[in-house]
């Protein structure tokens, strides 16, 4: 992931940038989007930049935007997250 095109300007600056990623899976149909208190605890501690890939395959299922306010309410409420 960390050879992604949009993450150039980062890596000509922080050339050890990747080591501070982590992708986590989540499940939006269940409470604290499946995650557990440990994932949750550092998540709240320690995540400045918060970013949704989520998506599905199929291209006829109608839009939830439940599970788009979701993920805002639970960007929203990482403390030290500038963006999300």
């Amino acid at each position: 992931m960390d050879s992604l095109q949009i993450f150039d300007k980062l890596r000509d600056e922080q050339s050890d940038f990747a080591r501070k990623l982590h992708v986590v899976s989540c499940d939006l149909q269940k409470d604290d989007l499946g995650l557990d208190a440990n994932e949750l605890d550092t998540i709240h501690e320690e995540v400045q930049i918060f970013f949704h890939c989520a998506a599905t395959l199929r291209f006829n299922e109608h839009l939830r935007f439940q599970d788009l306010f979701i993920l805002l309410w639970f960007g929203a409420n990482i403390p030290r997250a500038v963006y999300f």
